[in-house]
């Protein structure tokens, strides 16, 4: 018996068919919806064709070998893979900024070991504008095949002395188990869709039809006189595939089990006359012959062309890529591919091992260049939730980067800006929930009532029900009420949320992430609903919809075109409702909830091209729907101004939002010569005292701190009258003899929440060490054995009116990190000093 499968040029035009499809598909020709069919196709050809290869040469004298095997795929594969991969990492390295250099530098590191379908499925987003930014992820497919060649030949080596109809049961068997588990991951049994898409195990089904096709034909099961029927078949269903199935098919399932069965029935015979016209004439061979390099080098060149040039191509440019692809294609093929295949790694001095240790070789050196470039980008990171560094930031928006998680950290405690995380005993308690929109909600509403925070009106939780200590916990489309998740990590979140009695009893407002409410958030607008069913008191607040910009990211329009405005031209908006507050209360006809506009906030009309979305010359989106935390600078001005920060805090709270502008302090009397106000109390007991001042003066400052038990903690605001003139400044402050606990002093304009001047000193007494927040210089002095003096210096830029707030605060090291700030603490004498004008 042959060792080798008679070559056929009908299975070339086949491979020509399917990558043209495929790259005509990926370069937007319309009518080729459905042309990732096309990786079908040659996944059934590989599943014949190896299936031969393998059975022929194993029932031969010489028998089957697995190095031989493995030698000859690497020498087909690997060098024009390398190639693709080393020449695509220079382009990304010109054209890509960093956050999506070290995306592509990890996608090129999997693909050079064969594991790109590994990679892509645990690190693809249904949010994230992959397909445009990734230049490797066709690979996934070849990740797919060099796997499969791992294992099949041990397979087909192991049934080969079985009989024929043994042989096609163990594959029909095989198919089957591999075709039904894709189906459960699709519908949601177990895993995912994108799970069944990219993962080996669920395209098995794909070969085993090719090696049924084999085994069937090498038969000659089929007569002559139904050939011709099935060739036909098989045309009309590989063609209907391509113009009728789209992307909102389930895929691979029935529609992938189609084509797998249309491809296996036109290769059963390829001595017809239609196979010889329409697969076997001259140049569709050849452009079968030139197909993976083809189908290697097509996508790097689209994406890095759309990266440079958004928008819809045209028929010119088309024709030119399509031309540029070939060209590239036929230079590979005959400069690369065949002559290492045939000449290079050939003869009798390159064995099997000799070829797999060079090529194995070649993968690792590879890997080490990646990764040491993926190394040197780490400290370079373009984060687009990096928080600004710009002097004129009117919003600093640090403490939003700090969490209090729902079933962690539930103690109250102060951040490391000082500020309170997580008050279970707060008067009213948040629990944020969503999609990835949840983070923004988040930090929107930490944001704009870190002051109420700060004085446990607020307790604010982040229900992190997308990510979840870098876990992806999204519950899905398929998910329900109660909710549901296949991740294990997970089902401790699932099982809090689903305990809504103990929700209703902790928390007293629900705010939603609601992006895309109706496909996205769906189940937590449902969640939400049906906690309001069950409690009729509970507030719920939706944060809607902005926009979702596709094919591109907005930073790389921006970037591409010259400004942030580039996102807003609707050519890339594929989501844009000023309608959807009403959409929301007819699809939840019995929900009561406070809808956040944020379409109202960022723009005067409703047309997305009169919608801000730029803070210092830089789009505040960071991919295709995201806001970046610089976009707080932004929307959080844009709050206060509409009053969105007071409707939504009475509807909360059930009261007005305190007034600090007023030159008096929170929950404080002015007696004409004292400013009494109660001070910050934490704990089982706290601090009262009074500040005698004169507003007028700006100096002069004492307050006397004694024990005492109050019912609610207060920090201590004073808030000037008087502007300050710019310049420099140094406030100085002598407290006296402390018995325990920590305490701050925080200086900063009033009026908005975290805005641009911000200097904050604390002191841990016990340990007498004073950490910094945001001043240049601190100085302690020991004055006698029961007091210190402490002073910083503080820059004015323009004329300020100040407030000065007095905070209880942790100690410095982790053996103080659980003690509350309770105790005795007398200050006496607070003044400012100018020491120069503005520089």
């Amino acid at each position: 018996m042959s060792k080798q499968i008679e070559y056929r040029s009908d299975i070339d035009g086949l491979r020509a068919f399917a990558v043209s499809v495929v790259i005509l598909y990926h370069i937007g020709v319309s009518g080729f919806s459905g042309g990732f069919i096309g990786v079908d196709v040659f996944f059934v050809i590989s599943g014949y064709l190896i299936t031969g290869i393998i059975q022929r040469q194993s029932l031969s004298s010489n028998g089957f070998s697995f190095l031989n095997f493995w030698s000859r795929r690497a020498k087909r594969l690997l060098p024009v893979l390398f190639f693709v991969i080393l020449t695509s990492t220079i382009a990304a390295y010109i054209l890509f900024p960093v956050d999506i250099r070290l995306d592509y530098l990890n996608s090129a590191k999997y693909a050079t070991l064969s594991l790109a379908n590994v990679y892509f499925y645990f690190n693809s987003d249904y949010f994230d504008a992959i397909s445009t930014l990734r230049p490797l992820l066709h690979t996934w497919s070849l990740g797919v095949e060099e796997q499969f060649y791992i294992f099949w030949p041990i397979l087909i080596v192991a049934i080969s002395r079985f009989s024929r109809g043994a042989r096609i049961a163990v594959l029909a068997v095989l198919g089957l188990v591999s075709f039904l588990t894709a189906e459960m991951a699709i519908l949601g049994v177990y895993l995912d869709n994108s799970a069944a898409f990219y993962l080996t195990p669920f395209r098995v089904f794909e070969f085993c039809i090719g090696a049924i096709a084999f085994e069937i034909g090498a038969a000659g099961y089929i007569r002559k006189s139904f050939r011709f029927p099935l060739i036909i078949a098989g045309i009309i269903g590989l063609f209907a595939a391509v113009l009728l199935i789209d992307e909102a098919v389930r895929f691979p399932s029935w529609s992938a089990l189609i084509v797998s069965v249309a491809t296996a029935a036109i290769i059963l015979d390829g001595q017809n006359s239609i196979s010889r016209h329409v697969f076997g004439n001259v140049a569709v061979v050849y452009l079968g012959k030139i197909s993976y390099a083809l189908y290697l080098v097509h996508w790097p060149i689209i994406v890095f062309f759309n990266y440079m040039n958004p928008g819809q191509n045209t028929t010119f440019e088309i024709a030119a890529l399509l031309s540029l692809m070939v060209l590239i294609s036929v230079m590979l093929h005959h400069g690369l591919e065949n002559p290492v295949r045939y000449r290079l790694l050939a003869g009798s001095r390159w064995t099997p091992t000799r070829v797999l240790s060079v090529t194995l070789g070649g993968a690792v050196s590879i890997c080490v260049l990646l990764a040491a470039l993926s190394w040197s980008l780490q400290a370079r990171t373009d984060d687009g939730d990096a928080v600004p560094a710009l002097a004129d930031a009117p919003i600093d928006t640090r403490a939003a980067t700090e969490f209090c998680l729902l079933g962690q950290d539930r103690e109250a405690s102060l951040d490391r800006y000082g500020n309170r995380l997580c008050s279970p005993d707060a008067e009213t308690r948040i629990l944020t929930i969503g999609n990835s929109h949840e983070l923004h909600l988040y930090r929107l509403l930490r944001t704009l009532f870190l002051d109420q925070i700060n004085a446990m009106d607020v307790g604010l939780v982040y229900g992190s029900t997308h990510v979840r200590d870098d876990v992806e916990c999204e519950f899905g489309d398929n998910a329900g009420v109660p909710l549901s998740t296949p991740s294990a990590r997970c089902r401790g979140l699932a099982s809090a949320l689903n305990d809504m009695e103990e929700i209703a009893r902790q928390f007293d407002v629900v705010a939603v992430a609601g992006f895309l409410p109706f496909t996205y958030s769906r189940i937590y607008l449902d969640y939400a609903a049906a906690l309001q069913a069950l409690n009729p008191d509970i507030k719920i607040v939706v944060l809607g919809s902005f926009a979702n910009f596709s094919p591109y990211r907005c930073p790389d329009l921006a970037r591409s075109l010259g400004s942030a405005g580039a996102c807003l031209d609707p050519e890339y908006v594929s989501y844009f409702n000023p309608d959807e507050r009403r959409e929301i209360s007819s699809h939840w006809p019995r929900l009561d909830f406070f809808y956040i506009d944020q379409i109202d906030l960022l723009c005067t009309t409703d047309s997305i091209t009169s919608c801000n979305i730029e803070f210092a010359g830089e789009p505040i989106i960071r991919d295709v729907n995201h806001f970046s935390l610089t976009g707080m600078q932004v929307i959080i001005p844009a709050a206060l101004q509409s009053g969105l920060n007071e409707s939504l805090f009475e509807y909360m709270a059930g009261h007005p939002l305190a007034d600090l502008t007023q030159g008096a302090a929170r929950a404080a009397t002015w007696n004409g010569t004292a400013l009494e106000l109660p001070l910050p109390f934490y704990g089982n007991s706290g601090w009262s005292g009074s500040v005698d001042a004169n507003p007028a003066a700006r100096d002069g400052l004492a307050a006397i701190v004694v024990d005492s038990s109050t019912s609610a903690w207060e920090p201590a605001v004073w808030t000037g009258r008087e502007a300050f003139e710019a310049g420099r400044y140094r406030l100085t402050a002598r407290l006296g003899g402390p018995e325990a606990g920590a305490f701050a002093i925080r200086l900063r304009k009033p009026g908005r929440p975290l805005n641009e001047l911000r200097y904050e000193v604390a002191l841990d007494p016990a340990t007498e060490v004073w950490r910094r927040i945001n001043v240049d210089a601190i100085s302690l002095d020991e004055l006698d054995a029961d007091s210190y003096q402490i002073s910083f210096e503080f820059e004015l830029p323009e004329a300020s009116v100040l407030e000065l707030s007095l905070f209880p605060a942790w100690g410095p090291d982790a053996a103080h990190a659980d003690r509350a700030a309770v105790g005795r603490v007398s200050v006496g004498g607070m003044n400012f000093e100018r020491l120069a004008g503005p520089e």
